[in-house]
Parts: C-alpha cells; structure tokens; sequence
C-alpha cells in the first residue's frame, strides 16, 4: 500500500507527491473548466478535453493517442473506459463511506484500487487530496496517470455537484 498527497500550488495547479518525491501535476487553464494538463516527468504532456456538445465525456490524449475517456452516469458514478497500450480496462470512480467524504477507485471486479480523501484549505479555497493504493493499483503501468487523473475526477465530481446545487437552488 503507497500513500500520495495532492497539494494546490494554487486553485488551478495540484502536485502530486509520495513523500518528498513529486510524481506529477494537473494544471487547469482557467477557473471552472474540465480542460487540464497532466505532466509527468520524461513523457510528454497529457491533455484533458471535453467531448460533445455539453462537454460532459473527457478524453484523455497523449499526442494523438487517445488514452482513456470519462463521462458521468445518472448515478453519480463515473465511469473510466481506458485503452492504455492498446489494452482496454474499465474503472468506477464513485463517492464512498457514511457521510459519503471519500472517492474510491475500482475495476471491474469491484475491488477498489485505491482511496482518495478530500480536505477543503478554507486559507486557500481550494482542495488538496490524499490517496491511498493497494498492492492492484501500484501494479499497473500507467498508475502515475491514474494517480493525476482521480484527482481531476475528485475536482470534476465536486465542480458537477456544485453546478447541479446551484441549478436545483434556482
């Protein structure tokens, strides 16, 4: 089992650590966009696009490969189709626990991957993020990604229930 943290540098950057080693960073071009950045050390960068009409499937590219793609189902879970070196997985991101305050990741087999615990910084106004794997997750050869990516998911699933509050509230 590993443990990672996700910091905010500022609203629209996160770095990812394992203790003092910096795995990677999401970077958002502005506020309230499900555009990122994904970088990782010696790989170019990975770009997350919004598909369709409503922006409501992203697409994860790398260049011109296209990687993985997510989209949002009607129950709140979001449902990861990936095609990583050729090889296509499907993955749950989906809230967890009684107060519903933890995100988990799961395969197909219904084993969850890995934790990832939100924690809001009321200084900063802005999320940062811990997450912890199983032996499964640390596995995979693109678990780097992963890792930046569940907490794009965690700021999309939040951004989409804000939005979802607001419309309901009006």
């Amino acid at each position: 089992m590993a443990e990672y943290h996700a910091t905010a540098d500022e609203a629209r950057c996160f770095r990812l650590t394992e203790g003092s080693r910096t795995i990677g960073e999401l970077t958002y071009p502005t506020w309230f966009t499900f555009e990122a950045t994904l970088t990782l050390p010696d790989q170019p960068p990975l770009q997350a696009k919004p598909k369709g009409f409503w922006g409501t499937t992203i697409e994860l590219w790398q260049q011109e490969a296209l990687l993985l793609r997510f989209k949002m189902g009607w129950n709140g879970n979001i449902i990861l189709h990936t095609a990583f070196g050729g090889e296509e997985q499907d993955f749950v991101f989906q809230l967890k626990g009684f107060f519903k305050n933890q995100y988990v990741l799961t395969n197909t087999h219904q084993q969850e991957l890995l934790v990832l615990q939100p924690d809001f910084k009321w200084k900063k106004v802005t999320y940062e993020f811990d997450i912890a794997t199983v032996e499964a997750f640390e596995e995979l050869p693109y678990k780097d990604i992963l890792l930046l990516l569940t907490v794009h998911l965690a700021n999309y699933y939040i951004t989409m229930m804000s939005t979802t509050a607001v419309i309901a509230a009006t």
